[in-house]
């Protein structure tokens, strides 16, 4: 599991949890998250890649299977998210199975919109799942 990972779960505020066909799950990023390093010194705003991971992480914790992502259709980040905002990651499944849309938001705004795709991933010697009792 990486630093942003292990990170993003330490920022969970409320665990994954489905419900009317969506998951959602909450994230507050604390002001040392490995994330803000160098984006921006003096201005931190949290990445495209880590919102994207924040999406993909929920998926894996409510489904608790590990997933590979296999790539990023459609991405919109309309608002910057920086330290300590409270965001809520609220995912659909497409009918395909392996697609996903995600929104992002945070005190009512949009963040972020995604479309990815996601399989299974194989674990590995070693590596477990993205379970919810992961440490």
């Amino acid at each position: 599991m990486s630093e942003i990972e292990k990170a993003l779960l330490e920022a969970t505020v409320v665990a994954p949890s489905e419900k009317d066909g969506k998951i959602t799950a909450s994230y507050r990023l604390p002001v040392d998250f490995p994330g803000f390093r160098g984006h921006f010194p003096g201005n931190p705003v949290c990445p495209a890649v880590v919102q994207s991971r924040a999406a993909l992480l929920t998926l894996e914790r409510a489904e608790n299977v590990r997933y590979r992502l296999e790539g990023v259709s459609n991405a919109k980040f309309m608002n910057p998210l920086g330290p300590e905002q409270l965001f809520t990651v609220e995912l659909t499944a497409r009918p395909d199975g392996e697609s996903f849309d995600a929104r992002l938001e945070s005190g009512g705004q949009p963040v972020a919109k995604l479309r990815f795709r996601a399989v299974i991933a194989e674990s590995g010697p070693g590596e477990s799942g993205a379970g919810k009792n992961d440490g």
